[in-house]
C-alpha cells in the first residue's frame, strides 16, 4: 500500500494498519531512502513478516511541513512481477530473471527459492554463478556462457529508469538449430528479444507507479489539510481498492471536520 511518514513520528496509512510503538518511522530503511529521492525509486527486497512475500517499497521525499521531514512510500509484492517474469520465455527453453543493479539482489525469478539470493559467483544455483561471473552489472552485452557441459546464449539489458536489469539465457544448441546454424543472426534474435521483454517490463514498472504517483498527490493533500481531494482509480487491483478506501476516508474526514 501508499503510506506517509513524518520524522516526528507520525504515521499515515489509508489502509488502516498502525505501526507497533517500536517502530521507529525516520529510522525505517524506506524513510531513510525516501529523503533522498525527488520521485519515487525503490529500495532493497525485503520479506514481509505479515504476507511471507517478498516486497519492494518506492519512496520519495515530500515538501516539508513546518520544518518536518516527510516521505512517501509505497509497497509493491514481488509475486506478480515473479509470475510474469516465469512466463516469459526466449524461444522454447530460454528464461529471464530480474536483478537489483544496486546491491546484485535477485528480485523476481521462476524459482521462489532464488528470490531475494545475489548475482555472484557465490550463488548455490551453478548458473547462475556462470552467468554472474559473464554478464557483470554494469554494462549491457550478449556472451556466450558455459555451465554443467552445456553453452547458453546469454545477454543482460537495463530497465527503463530503475537499477534493474534483466538477464536471459537460452540454450546455444537450441538458438543455433531454430536458425539452421546462422549463428550471427541468432545473436540479433536473441538480443532483439531481450530488448523486447525490456519493454514490457518497463511498461509494468510505469502502469504500477502511475496510480502511485496519483495516490502520493493525493496524500500529500491531506497531509496539508485538503480533503477535496480524489483518487478516482479505475480497475480492480490492489492500489485501485487502496485508491477507492482512500476515497472513502476522505469523505468521513469531510464530514467529520464539517
Amino acid at each position: 500500500g501508499v503510506y506517509v511518514g513524518m520524522e516526528n513520528q507520525e504515521f499515515f496509512d489509508p489502509s488502516g494498519w498502525e505501526p507497533p510503538s517500536d517502530y521507529v518511522v525516520k529510522d525505517r530503511d524506506w524513510f531513510k531512502d525516501g529523503l533522498n529521492n525527488d520521485h519515487f525509486v525503490f529500495g532493497a527486497v525485503y520479506l514481509d513478516a505479515q504476507t511471507n512475500s517478498y516486497i519492494l517499497s518506492a519512496s520519495t521525499k515530500l515538501n516539508d511541513k513546518d520544518g518536518v521531514k516527510r516521505v512517501a512510500s509505497c509497497d509493491v509484492s514481488l509475486e506478480n512481477i515473479s509470475k510474469m517474469i516465469a512466463q516469459k520465455k526466449v524461444l522454447k527453453t530460454g528464461k529471464v530473471f530480474l536483478v537489483d543493479g544496486k546491491d546484485g539482489t535477485i528480485i523476481a525469478i521462476s524459482d521462489k527459492k532464488i528470490v531475494n539470493t545475489k548475482y555472484n559467483s557465490s550463488n548455490k544455483n551453478s548458473l547462475i554463478a556462470a552467468l554472474s561471473k559473464e554478464l557483470t552489472l554494469d554494462k549491457e552485452q550478449v556472451k556466450e556462457v558455459k555451465d554443467g557441459g552445456t553453452t547458453y546464449s546469454a545477454g543482460l539489458s537495463s530497465v527503463g529508469d530503475t537499477t534493474w536489469k534483466v538477464v536471459a539465457y537460452v540454450s546455444h544448441k537450441e538458438v543455433l538449430a531454430s536458425l539452421s546454424n546462422l549463428k550471427v543472426i541468432a545473436i540479433i534474435v536473441f538480443v532483439i528479444s531481450i530488448l523486447v521483454l525490456v519493454v514490457v517490463i518497463e511498461r509494468v514498472v510505469n502502469a504500477i507507479l502511475k496510480p502511485v504517483k496519483k495516490l502520493n498527490w493525493v496524500i500529500s493533500q491531506l497531509t496539508n489539510g485538503d480533503f477535496t481531494v480524489k483518487a478516482e482509480s479505475k480497475g480492480k487491483d490492489e492500489i485501485a481498492n487502496m485508491s477507492n478506501n482512500l476515497d472513502h476516508f476522505i469523505e468521513v474526514m469531510a464530514g467529520t471536520l464539517g
